[in-house]
């Protein structure tokens, strides 16, 4: 922790010594002691007065892994516990004065945090991501999938499609179901006019409606996974 606030004052002073409208933030915490890590950050920007112009976590929603043969599994937690992580995030920096009202982002969110995990190609996928997609914007200012694509290096670049990574495109430039998710979100309107665990709602300018619904089950009946665009 001591080194990361140190290396942390000294690029971020560095990068405002070459152009002050450069905005820079910190810590992308992911799980493990968050909150200390949270404060602990907040309470030496204060004491060195190092710049900070908003704040970043990463968010994954699954337990412990098991592996089993060259893949991992986890279940997924309850909606409510990924929740509790941008809202608890978004009081501890409000709790600070100097911080309140920060904009603070999501840098890296999925399900799972490993590459190994075919839980990534499914409807599974989809669907709980759909419900992420429609609160996550009451915390946030931004959130960030991860990741855009299956070619990822951290692991090892897999070579065969479905293979377990967190993209939204399988190798081949194959879309995976959480892509249509986006894709489902991305063709709402601009008003969101009715929402809840299962659906949103938007309305164009003209009154037209759209609106998308969910229905992530996970274990034996994860047939019955779906999203919906409704127009």
């Amino acid at each position: 922790m001591d080194e990361y606030f140190k290396l942390y004052d000294v690029t971020s002073r560095a990068i405002k010594s070459c152009d002050l409208r450069i905005r820079v933030g910190g810590p992308a915490i992911c799980g493990v002691d968050d909150e200390h890590w949270m404060r602990s950050f907040l309470e030496y920007c204060l004491e060195k007065k190092a710049p900070l112009d908003f704040f970043t976590r990463h968010s994954y929603d699954t337990e412990m892994p098991e592996k089993d043969g060259r893949y991992v599994y986890q279940k997924l937690r309850p909606h409510e516990g990924f929740m509790s992580e941008p809202k608890q995030s978004r009081a501890i920096i409000d709790s600070f004065p100097e911080f309140k009202g920060m904009e603070m982002h999501i840098t890296e969110f999925n399900t799972s945090y490993s590459p190994l995990n075919p839980i990534h190609d499914t409807n599974l996928n989809a669907a709980y991501i759909a419900r992420l997609l429609s609160e996550l914007g009451d915390t946030c200012a931004s959130y960030s999938y991860w990741t855009f694509g299956d070619v990822f290096e951290e692991a090892g670049v897999s070579f065969t499609p479905f293979s377990g990574c967190f993209g939204l495109l399988a190798n081949g430039m194959i879309p995976k179901p959480t892509y249509w998710t986006f894709v489902f979100y991305k063709n709402l309107f601009p008003t969101a006019v009715a929402k809840n665990e299962h659906f949103i709602v938007t309305k164009s300018n003209e009154g037209d409606l759209r609106g998308i619904a969910w229905n992530p089950v996970e274990g034996h009946r994860m047939k019955n996974n779906c999203v919906f665009h409704l127009t």
